[in-house]
């Protein structure tokens, strides 16, 4: 009994210490893990909207997660579960309801060489100047999947056509 006692009390000290330093370092860097997300963020909605400022708009009423407006449209960012996790996703809407962008901004869950290639233009790109719902190619739509990757490709869809839904409401809402 006596020769276990002491190897347990190190062991749970060394455990409390680490999470002790783990939480620290987590408190001081969160202000700058913020800001840094922040900016990623921004320089996403430029991509997609150039030289425009943005306005928060209450993402309340809303499927997407955040909503912004700009003076030649908006830029909506949902989420939707792909084959690994969420895939989060910013779609650029011009004030005609015609898509401007897509930016698969995480999809990190997803199989890397497949699911992971929903971020590369060739398949975010087909997404431009559509409007209305769309649709992947074996559903009958214009979209085509990413080549053994349907659930991500799905789930960028999803998102897309919550933005198309999300416009909508918005656009009802300026009136």
């Amino acid at each position: 009994m006596k020769s276990i006692l002491k190897p347990t009390l190190i062991l749970t000290a060394i455990c409390l210490v680490i999470t002790l330093a783990v939480a620290g370092v987590n408190l001081l860097t969160r202000d700058a893990i913020a800001a840094s997300e922040a900016a990623a963020a921004k320089a996403s909605m430029a991509a997609l909207i150039p030289g425009e400022d943005f306005t928060a708009l209450d993402a309340d009423k809303l499927q997407s997660a955040e909503a912004y407006r700009a003076e030649s449209g908006f830029v909506f960012v949902s989420s939707c579960n792909g084959y690994g996790g969420p895939v989060k996703v910013m779609t650029a809407v011009d004030n005609d309801g015609v898509v401007l962008g897509v930016i698969v901004l995480a999809c990190d869950d997803e199989t890397p060489g497949l699911g992971q290639n929903a971020k590369k233009a060739a398949f975010t790109d087909q997404f431009k100047g559509k409007s209305g719902a769309v649709e992947l190619t074996k559903n009958g739509g214009e979209i085509a999947a990413v080549t053994s990757a349907t659930y991500t490709s799905t789930a960028v869809k999803e998102c897309v056509n919550q933005a198309m839904k999300d416009y909508l409401i918005c656009k009802e809402g300026a009136k």
